[in-house]
């Protein structure tokens, strides 16, 4: 009776392991095209430490959103060209600020994308074994 158990237990395991590997096969198609997988932990942590100081540096550039009130509200309502001339130099000042924030949003992806190739490092599934062991682990 053990025997049949034993033998049981030998053949269901690893067949529950193989079944649980195609499983979760989509867990590794997130691991496929990662931009950082071939530089070192060094110079990804100098990388993200520069990110960081630059974003940092990005969003004190654009923490003030343009007000274009006052531009447009010193000229007299009579002074139509004046408030014209107010408006332009508006826009022109948030077309400049729109396109600072949205450099500050990229670096802020880049540094979500670093972040994210540390975090596969540090649960080891940059390696095939590691990513092996998850597909067949996880349930």
């Amino acid at each position: 009776m053990i025997v049949r158990v034993l033998v049981v237990l030998i053949m269901v395991v690893p067949m529950l392991g193989g079944l649980n590997y195609v499983r979760n096969e989509p867990l590794d198609q997130d691991l496929k095209e990662r931009r950082y997988a071939t530089i070192s932990d060094t110079d990804l942590e100098a990388l993200q430490q520069a990110y960081e100081a630059q974003l940092g540096y990005a969003k004190s550039q654009v923490e003030d959103v343009p007000e274009g009130t006052g531009l447009v509200e010193r000229y007299g309502a009579s002074d139509v060209g004046g408030k014209a001339e107010g408006f332009a130099k508006f826009q022109q000042r948030n077309t400049a600020w729109r396109q600072q924030r949205g450099r500050a949003m990229e670096e802020q992806a880049t540094l979500k994308e670093i972040q994210r190739e540390k975090s596969i490092r540090k649960r080891g599934l940059h390696t095939q074994f590691g990513r092996i062991l998850r597909r067949v682990t996880a349930l």
